[in-house]
């Protein structure tokens, strides 16, 4: 097929933590280690995954096609704290959307944003059989 190369309008964001990424020179993302989403190969020393290469895409779009970007292992229980602290630019690994996160997250006391979502998981939803409708 060939090489392809497309280039669309350059927008300009005056968002405070994209000035502060590109001042820095790289996006800081926030992973949780887990095989499919976020792994680190002691051989090559490079890091792939899901939730890596939607940090590489977005550092990539900050950066001009160039994917300046430094992972941190993300645990659960300290993901919003370090996100509010400026220790990560953002988030890509697996958390829940809820309408409490976006209003107000209890640990760190205030609303997040969140992208749309692009993965989804697989929940499902129980009941005792004596609720259930028998006809």
């Amino acid at each position: 097929l060939g090489d392809t190369f497309i280039e669309g309008p350059q927008i300009e964001v005056a968002s405070p933590t994209v000035k502060a990424i590109k001042a820095r020179g790289y996006l800081s993302c926030g992973v949780s280690l887990r095989k499919g989403f976020a792994e680190f190969d002691d051989i090559t020393h490079k890091w792939n995954g899901f939730d890596v290469e939607l940090c590489r895409a977005i550092a990539a779009a900050l950066f001009d096609g160039v994917d300046h970007v430094r992972y941190t292992d993300m645990p659960a229980v300290q993901r919003f704290q370090e996100l509010e602290d400026g220790l990560v630019d953002v988030l890509a690994r697996l958390t829940t959307h809820t309408l409490a996160r976006d209003v107000k997250e209890p640990t760190i006391g205030q609303g997040l944003s969140f992208s749309s979502p692009y993965f989804h998981g697989k929940f499902c939803h129980g009941a005792l059989i004596s609720h259930l409708d028998h006809d």
